[in-house]
């Protein structure tokens, strides 16, 4: 038991280093272009349902953009509150403004992105999400990476706010996730992106079919994507790891509404194919072995000196790569939050692991089924 222990440490070592090459090879494939001239017309589809509290920040932060949108389609997923008539309002007040809804029968967020892409004019999609706020930058740095002229698909970076230690803890799981991003992309081997901050062309997005292949899973509309395009599509996938093009997005407010979005988001693991289901199994057996530490350590399998040399340098490792992927993201980090999610997370990780298993959640007034 003790050689499968420490064969396990050198396991996340070894993945921490990958993430170490994955995200200096992520910032040499980018080149930053101060200013996107000459790029062909852009679209920026928002889906949207039940967002009538956070649409008026969102219409702030997109006709604020330095690089505006030739055209921002509001795309309403059968909204029961006052986010169609927001987006009408919206609409009738900037030429550039329309909105769509799917057709009768068909739901979820990728019908939405469907009818709002469908009707979009432009060669270059970026989408984001009603939750969001975006930096005045954003569409110039997200579409700069498109001078590049064999550039499908680019995923942008996405960080939590909050103040509440809860929400300092999932903003630090979030910089991590974003740390796995940009790595996957800098090694060409993507394994993660999310669609609040996304933008592709449109060619491609029609020659991968879209979302037609996974309309049945209701959630993974964004790394799918990123997979057909990959998959059928020939051209390059880049993670745009600047903070200009960094979306902000607040985290569940309570610990039903994270339970709910984790068994949501669980629902497309086993379609993400194998490589990537056997990493996340991997990162929960580890957190499964650290909860388990104490019942080692008093059974002498393995000693406390050894168990603390183990752990340290696990932990140097992780902040070392966390702090730099968080100056690169032009965000704060915390040492203090660094240290308490250490013991915080393994816990975390376990339980959220066993609660996707759920085959049922309730989402924005929809019962889900993740199965």
């Amino acid at each position: 038991m003790y050689l499968l222990i420490v064969f396990s440490f050198i396991l996340w070592y070894s993945f921490i280093l990958v993430l170490f090459a994955g995200w200096k090879r992520s910032l040499n494939r980018i080149v930053h272009m101060p200013e996107a001239e000459n790029l062909p017309m852009i679209s920026v589809v928002v889906p949207v349902r039940n967002e009538a509290h956070n649409l008026p920040s969102l219409f702030q932060d997109l006709i604020r953009q330095r690089q505006p949108a030739h055209e921002i389609i509001l795309a309403d997923d059968h909204s029961s509150d006052d986010t169609l008539l927001l987006c009408r309002q919206f609409a009738e007040i900037n030429p550039s403004v329309r909105w769509v809804q799917p057709q009768s029968g068909c739901e979820g967020k990728k019908a939405a992105l469907s009818a709002g892409i469908a009707a979009a004019t432009g060669d270059i999609i970026l989408t984001t999400d009603a939750d969001c706020r975006l930096p005045e930058s954003w569409i110039r740095a997200m579409t700069a990476c498109f001078r590049q002229n064999d550039t499908l698909f680019v995923a942008g970076p996405v960080l939590l706010t909050g103040s509440s230690l809860l929400q300092r803890l999932l903003g630090l799981e979030q910089l991590a996730l974003q740390a796995v991003a940009a790595a996957s992309f800098g090694l060409n081997r993507p394994v993660f992106c999310s669609g609040a901050n996304l933008a592709f062309r449109k060619p491609a997005f029609l020659q991968a079919g879209g979302y037609s292949a996974n309309l049945h899973i209701p959630s993974g509309d964004d790394v799918f994507l990123m997979q057909r395009i990959k998959q059928k599509c020939d051209g390059n996938l880049l993670f745009c790891n600047s903070p200009a093009a960094t979306v902000l997005t607040s985290p569940p407010e309570t610990w039903t509404h994270l339970i709910s979005q984790r068994i949501r988001w669980a629902g497309k693991w086993k379609a993400l194919g194998v490589g990537t289901t056997a990493l996340a199994f991997f990162v929960f057996l580890f957190h499964v072995l650290l909860l388990t530490f104490p019942v080692w350590a008093m059974s002498w399998v393995i000693t406390l000196p050894q168990v603390l040399g183990l752990v340290f340098i696990k932990w140097m490792l992780e902040f070392i790569l966390l702090s730099r992927v968080a100056r690169g993201l032009g965000t704060a980090f915390s040492a203090a939050d660094f240290l308490c999610a250490q013991f915080l997370f393994p816990l975390y990780v376990v339980l959220a692991g066993i609660l996707a298993l759920k085959k049922k959640t309730l989402w924005k007034g929809r019962i889900i089924n993740t199965r």
